[in-house]
């Protein structure tokens, strides 16, 4: 029997359409068989190639989570701290999916019960609005105790992965993906004294909103898709069930990755 990878791109990206061609010759010729994940999903693929940027890799890590199937991703994108390879280290990539020899790490994802659903992140969990200076009321709970009471732009729950998204930009720390922990970061809080808490990762985070401006406030996974909230709705986050699986470069650390997208080896 064939073995079987997946495939999974940017849609409208060039880049990422012509590296797929090349990548799809390579490992056709290697004797595996493709299947495009979008379309006929994950069964029978042991591990998911993703070309595009980490919005890319963050669908199809949600994608293949649940089967406990690896993702990696070449970088067609801007920052790239999930798509770890270039398109210069395409053939690296083949000849590590070939070998069947990679190092995976489990990354901790997020599930969160809204509206009586269940969805899934990997990177964060974020409460927000869209009309600018409007701010948005609401109350945190960790695990039934009260947390504190947040006037402000809105709230950002993370993993570690997301540690350097989002939750970065608003003043977050830092967090190595290999431990597991929920960030909880406000965005652009009134008070000033209201900062971002690490708390276990098997608290559970209660988000209640308590005022926001009509029809403008929104629960949105990883930046992807949005749920419309209304004042007196409730979110709750836990750490999910299942891990994402990143397939990691070699040779290339957390922290070296760190050094080159945020630039600190500059002086």
């Amino acid at each position: 029997m064939k073995r079987r990878v997946g495939l999974y791109l940017k849609r409208g990206d060039a880049r990422a359409s012509e590296l797929a061609g090349v990548a799809r010759t390579r490992l056709e010729q290697r004797g595996f068989e493709i299947a495009d994940v979008e379309a006929s999903g994950t069964t029978g693929v042991e591990v998911v190639l993703v070309l595009g940027g980490d919005g890319t890799l963050l669908s199809a890590a949600r994608a293949a989570a649940r089967e406990r199937i690896p993702v990696l991703g070449v970088n067609t994108g801007g920052l790239g701290f999930l798509t770890v390879f270039t398109p210069a280290e395409l053939d690296v990539a083949v000849e590590l999916i070939a070998s069947g020899r990679w190092n995976v790490e489990q990354r901790m994802m997020l599930a969160v019960e809204v509206g009586g659903k269940e969805e899934f992140a990997l990177n964060d969990v974020v409460v927000h609005k869209s009309q600018m200076a409007r701010l948005m009321e609401f109350v945190v709970y960790i695990s039934g105790d009260v947390l504190g009471r947040y006037r402000a732009d809105g709230l950002i729950v993370s993993t570690p992965t997301g540690s350097t998204a989002y939750s970065l930009s608003a003043g977050g720390p830092i967090v190595v993906p290999k431990l597991d922990c929920i960030v909880i970061t406000p965005i652009c809080p009134h008070t000033l004294t209201n900062r971002p808490v690490v708390v276990r990762p098997d608290s559970e985070v209660e988000i209640e909103l308590v005022h926001a401006p009509e029809g403008d406030a929104f629960l949105s996974l990883d930046g992807q898709g949005e749920v419309p909230l209304e004042s007196g709705h409730r979110a709750v986050v836990r750490r999910a069930s299942h891990y994402a699986l990143m397939v990691t470069a070699p040779e290339r650390s957390f922290f070296s990755v760190l050094r080159e997208k945020l630039r600190w080896q500059e002086r």
